[in-house]
């Protein structure tokens, strides 16, 4: 932390725009959710950890006092509100969710997708948000989280395959989410954690193409990690073949740029050339326009 917030380009970005900073995994250690890491670690053992790493994120990171770690734990979610326009939500994925299924191995699958008790969210969280959601006069609603939504086939084998890390991976409480905020307009999704660019529906588990979305989900690839990234990967052609709802992947440094307005919400997925030297040429690799009233992923450019 001590090296990364001397960086004087993340010292002007910080000085240009208000910033809304969550935590997921790697802030403590990779894919670890509840009391549970990779690692095994005994989870009295983790705790420790845990809570070390998140009261260096608390100190480090530019968030409100409420965020301050309460028995090794940060994160209670919360809602920002842009007057009439925007009602935004921002949750917090790995505090309260079960263990992953398929002993947490990208591209598998197993029965354990389907448990019945997997929770994500947590009871009081999702329940927090549902009932904002449903009663929200906003015009756009938005989900600030972490983890894939949608419900992507990895293409990783003859048969579906996913990342149970992501909400993918827990059919049971992301069908249940998605039950609970129908109804609710102009919802959109904003994701991280992939270290690429995705955009998507997001539909129920096994739902047909021809099915309304309930959401639009827009994936933001890292600003460092992955180093410039091929753009192209070979596995990409395959993944957008097998999941219609996919309507974008790219795999490049950089971020996006959301426009909301009442009549649309857009999105431009903007890409720097190379990041192993100060100098690159920032691009706008793909625009997407989401109309209101109509939950459709438009390619604007």
């Amino acid at each position: 932390y001590t090296l990364v917030r001397r960086d004087p380009d993340l010292q002007a970005a910080h000085a240009s725009a208000a910033f809304l900073c969550s935590f997921d995994d790697h802030e403590t250690a990779n894919n670890w959710v509840g009391d549970i890491d990779q690692a095994n670690t005994p989870p009295e053992y983790f705790r420790l950890r845990r809570g070390a790493a998140m009261q260096a994120w608390y100190e480090f990171m530019p968030v409100r006092a409420d965020a301050v770690p309460v028995n090794g734990l940060s994160g209670p979610w919360r809602q920002y509100r842009f007057g009439r326009l925007l009602d935004a939500r921002m949750l917090n994925t790995r505090n309260w969710r079960t263990d992953q299924p398929c002993g947490d191995r990208y591209g598998s699958m197993c029965p354990e997708v389907a448990r019945k008790d997997a929770e994500v969210l947590g009871t009081a969280q999702e329940a927090w948000l549902v009932k904002g959601l449903r009663a929200s006069p906003a015009r756009w609603n938005a989900l600030l989280q972490q983890i894939m939504m949608m419900d992507l086939d990895r293409a990783r084998a003859e048969t579906k395959t996913l990342n149970p890390d992501t909400w993918a991976g827990y059919q049971v409480p992301r069908d249940r989410l998605l039950t609970g905020l129908q109804g609710v307009p102009n919802l959109v999704v904003l994701t991280g954690d992939e270290h690429q660019h995705f955009a998507g529906e997001v539909r129920p588990t096994g739902a047909r193409p021809e099915t309304p979305p309930r959401a639009i989900e827009f994936v933001t690839t890292s600003i460092s990690s992955g180093s410039d990234g091929p753009g192209e990967r070979k596995e990409h052609a395959e993944v957008l073949r097998r999941n219609p709802g996919l309507k974008y992947v790219r795999d490049e440094r950089g971020w996006t740029l959301m426009t909301i307005t009442p009549d649309s919400w857009q999105a431009e997925m903007r890409v720097i050339d190379t990041i192993r030297r100060p100098g690159g040429t920032a691009s706008v690799a793909a625009s997407w326009r989401v109309p209101a009233g109509t939950p459709r992923l438009e390619r604007a450019g």
